[in-house]
């Protein structure tokens, strides 16, 4: 069996402990490719469109729509922007000097989350193509942009919300210090990673690949109603 984890920084980290790896390691599954932090949502569907072929599995995990897609493949945020490549380290300050012209007068939100749609969009249509077992996790409030994918279930509110509410005895100054550096897997506690996991898992034991929406949870113990997120990305620069 192999599974690609599709996405931002909620799949990323496939180390041990993680959910990715605990739901490969159930099904002695091999891990084909997995998110890329801090990246637009058009990178992750470069991504997909090298594996989707070879992969039995499909998670997707969408980020938040405002994000710059650019030749590099750098990490560029509303909050924040990183350069990990050291052959690009002359580009720091050009880097810098963009990020604040961008977001502070350039940016039409509203052409990032038509653009985000439209990927979406194409993404789902590629799985009923292929034929694909795929399940959606927005990761954000705004990460969906009201579209419903026919080609498998989605969870009903964003991952942000359950790794926000473990981050709720912080002040936010430690909250947004911890959006720039998270040394959780994939922002969630063992817990919540197991949780994450089970989700997962059920679903694939259960082969519940239809159109469907998915009560986020019943899997993670929350009353997702005493939950908000401190993340708003049009007030974070």
């Amino acid at each position: 069996m192999k599974i690609a984890f599709v996405g931002d920084s909620f799949c990323a980290d496939i180390k041990k402990g993680s959910w990715p790896v605990i739901v490969a390691e159930t099904f002695n599954a091999d891990i084909i490719a997995n998110g890329i932090g801090g990246r637009h949502l058009f990178h992750s569907y470069e991504i997909l469109l090298e594996v989707v072929d070879e992969a039995d599995y499909i998670i997707f995990c969408i980020a938040e729509p405002y994000r710059v897609p650019n030749k590099h493949g750098m990490h560029i945020t509303p909050h924040n922007y990183a350069i990990n490549v050291e052959e690009l380290e002359h580009l720091e300050k050009k880097l810098k000097t963009f990020h604040k012209l961008y977001y502070n007068d350039f940016i039409s939100w509203k052409w990032h989350e038509i653009s985000q749609k439209g990927l979406l969009m194409q993404m789902d249509e590629l799985m009923l193509q292929k034929k694909k077992k795929c399940i959606w996790l927005p990761s954000f409030d705004d990460s969906m942009q009201e579209f419903i994918p026919k080609s498998g279930p989605i969870t009903d509110v964003s991952l942000l919300i359950f790794s926000d509410n473990e981050l709720s005895h912080l002040t936010d100054k430690q909250y947004y210090k911890m959006l720039v550096y998270d040394p959780r897997h994939n922002h969630f506690d063992v817990r919540n990673n197991r949780n994450m996991a089970k989700l997962i898992i059920d679903i694939i034991n259960n082969d519940s690949f239809s159109q469907q929406t998915i009560k986020i949870a019943d899997y993670f113990n929350g009353n997702i109603n005493s939950m908000t997120s401190r993340f708003h990305n049009r007030d974070v620069y």
